[in-house]
Formats: C-alpha cells, structure tokens, sequence
C-alpha cells in the first residue's frame, strides 16, 4: 500500500476536523482530497475536488464537479454524477440528489430509488413523501422504494397519519389509503389528518352575511369523524384550530372555537 513516504509533492494544505474515522485522516495533495490511516497509509487516493463529512461511515466526495457517495473502506455507493446531494436533511434516512433543478430520491440504505424528476424534497410523512409537480397536482411516494401509491391527479394530499390520506378532488375533501382506494368520499369543505381515531372535517351549513362587504360568505362549520366517515363529534364549532398548538386530537383533547353568531 502506498505512504505519504512515497508522494514526492505531498503538500497537506488542510487536515480536515483531524480524524475522521478509527484513524482514518483527510489531507489534502496537489489540489486533491484523500485519506490516510494514523500509519500513513493511504487509505483513499488523492482523487476528490472536495470533500464532505456525514458521519462516521459515509462522505460525500466531488469530483469534476459532481457529486457522489463514498465510503472510508473506499468503496463507492453513489458515483460522482450529481450536482448536489443532501444527506439525511430531515434525519430519518432520507436522502435526495438534485442535477439541475430536479431531485431524485436516496432512502435509508443510501440508494438512489428514482430518476432527478421531482421538483422539490419534500418532509417525510413516515415511510411516505407528499409531491407536487410543476401542473399544481399532488403524488405520494414510498420513499423507501421509489414506488408511487397515490399518483398524481389530486388538488392537495396531506400527510399520512394512521393509515389514510386526506386529499382534495373537484375541490372537495376526502380520505384515500396508499392502495389509492377512497376510504371516506369526497364530500367535506376541507380536512385534517387523523390522530387518536379522529380527524377534524369542515362542512357549509348555509351562509352568513359579512359586515365589511355585505356579500353572503358559506358558513363553515368544524366536526370530527372517525375512520368511516361518520361524525362523532357534529360540526357545530367555528374555529379551525389555527390559534391552538396544532390540529388533531392530543391527549384526548382538541383545541375549537363556538359557532359563528
């Protein structure tokens, strides 16, 4: 194995952070990153533009300015062909790559499961994502597989939360599971996620007047429902919850408003 004996213009401009991995150190010679054991032996050759340190098993190395995934035993997981990789950003294994304005997705095993065609990089919802493309309809995606469940076609697609999805079609609102099946019909003014058995529903009962511009406004009201659509708690109450510390049920309890005069 070649030493630092042997690299006659070895010029270690930077060590960086010192050790990086079980005396594994990052030096760089001639313009060029690599590693070397605390024996001087070099581990990783002098190949990398630059370099970026994830954590203990992983960095992300370019290389004629793109971007891959490498390991310290100096294998490579995902070759050099990106412009960007954002590592475990939401700190739950996901992953993205991104070439030109386009994503493609990284799951937890650190392989690329989708080609750069997504124009976001969505937070995880659990083992899904919820996308939106460039036409305003919303996808869900198994992040872990690449695998689309729900495809596009739907106006909103919430989170998913105790196996549904609440999702807006024709403007209406109702709940789809990752089978792509309609569970409970699209029939409500708007909808939440479920949590503890219940999500929160809004529908019109009839309409009031506004005092600033005399139009005649519907007048929505709030319930909850369980998983069969049916109403547990009746829409009798104004508030949405946004002045309370988040939708859904918590503990038992849920923040609501009275009904509008």
């Amino acid at each position: 194995m070649k030493t630092l004996e042997n690299i006659d213009t070895i010029n270690i401009e930077n060590n960086k952070n010192n050790e990086i991995e079980n005396g594994i150190f990052a030096f760089k010679s001639n313009g060029k990153w690599g590693f070397v054991s605390c024996n001087d032996e070099i581990q990783i050759q002098f190949k990398f533009d630059d370099i970026w340190f994830l954590d203990d098993s992983v960095f992300v190395g370019e290389i004629n300015k793109k971007h891959g995934l490498y390991d310290y035993k100096n294998n490579t997981i995902i070759n050099s062909e990106y412009d960007m990789i954002f590592y475990h950003i939401y700190g739950n294994g996901l992953s993205y790559a991104k070439i030109g304005s386009y994503y493609a997705i990284i799951n937890s095993k650190n392989e690329v499961v989708s080609k750069c065609k997504y124009t976001e990089m969505p937070i995880p919802s659990g083992e899904y994502i919820t996308i939106q493309d460039t036409n305003k309809d919303f996808c869900m995606v198994n992040w872990e597989t690449g695998e689309t469940v729900i495809p596009y076609g739907y106006e909103r697609l919430g989170d998913y939360a105790e196996g549904l999805v609440h999702a807006r079609k024709n403007e209406k609102y109702g709940y789809l599971n990752t089978n792509n099946e309609v569970v409970i019909p699209f029939k409500f003014e708007s909808a939440e996620e479920f949590s503890e058995g219940l999500a929160m529903v809004a529908v019109n009962k009839g309409y009031w007047k506004s005092a600033l511009s005399g139009e005649y406004i519907p007048r929505r009201c709030y319930g909850f429902i369980n998983k069969s659509g049916e109403f547990v708690i009746e829409p009798i109450f104004r508030a949405d919850q946004s002045n309370g510390p988040g939708s859904g049920f918590k503990e038992g309890l849920a923040v609501m408003g009275a009904e509008r005069e």
